[in-house]
């Protein structure tokens, strides 16, 4: 299923990308252009709402998602009234209305829904091991700590993960002050990645997991869910799917998220109040 997964998302980027510049482009030349404006919003506004999240990276999009079916929607009716009153001749800008609004529905009720993670049978952190970005061996439960904190995010193509990385990374000196280990985890450390790291806090881990291996040991993988032709600019197939894992000074895990969509990551203050209260409980 990632693999139909991302052939969709590939395919209904890129057909708003063209479809939205062809109906604007007639909308501007047409004298009767009212269709082709119904038409061209039904485009543009999904395919806006793309290229917000890669340049603001926002970590809340709920308001966006719930504007966007209705507007969407509204222009789909007006291009199908068109198509009604004026014949076939209307048909293509419906056609584009209409595919628009159900990819949008399929990229918001299906897409962005993960699957459930497999049940993780109890097991240590202590032996796991990771690379640097430089490739050395590294093993997190070597560092002294009360607490560790793994972070597992797809990559830096992904505009979710890396507001999650900026939101965790602005409260790393709260963290730190709790004691809490700071591991950020992903199976491919490439320079955007790295740089977004080092502006944050240097103190941040980040730490290579080769071939998803501890991320398939916990059932956290998901495999070929990369977007189809990511892999031209160097991004792998698979990767981790998001997560978040807290362990003791032991090694035993306290708490695993998985979002359910993978738009939705908890709050930094879900993490500090979490963070605080096991914190709380080693000091008793």
């Amino acid at each position: 299923m990632s693999i139909v997964k991302s052939i969709f998302i590939s395919f209904y980027v890129t057909f708003l990308s063209v479809a939205s510049a062809y109906t604007l482009f007639t909308f501007f030349t047409n004298d009767d252009s009212v269709y082709w404006f119904s038409s061209a919003l039904s485009t543009s506004i999904p395919l806006g709402y793309f290229i917000y999240l890669y340049i603001k990276k926002p970590a809340d999009v709920q308001l966006l998602k719930m504007l966007i079916l209705p507007m969407t929607g509204a222009a789909l009716l007006i291009s199908l009234g068109r198509l009604y009153l004026e014949g076939e001749e209307r048909a293509l800008a419906a056609q584009l209305a209409f595919i628009s609004f159900f990819g949008w529905l399929l990229y918001n009720m299906w897409y962005s829904k993960l699957p459930k993670p497999k049940k993780v049978v109890d097991q240590s952190t202590d032996d796991w091991t990771f690379e640097t970005p430089d490739g050395a061996e590294i093993i997190p439960a070597k560092t002294p700590s009360k607490l560790r904190m793994f972070v597992f995010i797809r990559g830096s193509w992904c505009p979710f993960c890396m507001a999650q990385l900026r939101d965790i990374g602005q409260e790393y000196d709260k963290l730190h002050d709790l004691g809490v280990q700071v591991n950020f985890v992903t199976h491919q450390a490439d320079k955007f990645m790295i740089s977004a790291v080092s502006r944050l806090n240097p103190k941040i881990n980040l730490l290579v997991d080769k071939n998803i291996r501890i991320a398939t040991q916990m059932g956290l993988s998901n495999k070929y869910s990369t977007p189809l032709g990511l892999q031209l600019l160097g991004y792998k197939s698979s990767e981790a799917r998001p997560a978040v894992v807290i362990a003791d000074n032991y090694g035993k895990i306290l708490k695993i998220h998985t979002p359910k969509d993978y738009r939705n990551r908890p709050d930094p203050t879900w993490f500090l109040r979490l963070l605080d209260d096991y914190a709380a409980k080693q000091a008793e």
